[in-house]
């Protein structure tokens, strides 16, 4: 049993598709209060949106300051679902040195305060 799905195996290439209608199908049961997707690139939001029954409530994905996402906030204000940022502060950059943690605005603005 991997966790808590009760199999031993997961498909990472696996089809969005079918597991979104899932989420449909217990959202209309009033299983769930709300539904969403996580780093879907703004193509693959758009084709969830014309596939959905039932659109997603939340898109979560990566954004910070160098990395602002526009284009998938843009067709979430289009179609109203709430946008949801995670690293906001710069977490997924794999360098040694935060660079949005030491971008010289940020550090101009940290001291200001």
């Amino acid at each position: 049993c991997f966790g808590n799905l009760c199999t031993d195996k997961v498909d990472p290439q696996g089809d969005w598709r079918g597991s979104w209608r899932a989420l449909e199908n217990i959202y209309e049961r009033g299983l769930v209060r709300s539904i969403g997707v996580c780093n879907f690139s703004p193509e693959e939001l758009r084709e969830l949106l014309a596939f959905a029954r039932i659109g997603p409530h939340i898109v979560q994905s990566w954004m910070d300051p160098l990395q602002q996402a526009r284009e998938l906030r843009t067709i979430c204000i289009g179609a109203g679902v709430v946008f949801q940022a995670y690293s906001s502060l710069g977490t997924q950059h794999r360098t040694p040195v935060n660079p949005v943690l030491r971008h010289p605005v940020v550090m101009r603005l940290a001291a200001e305060t």
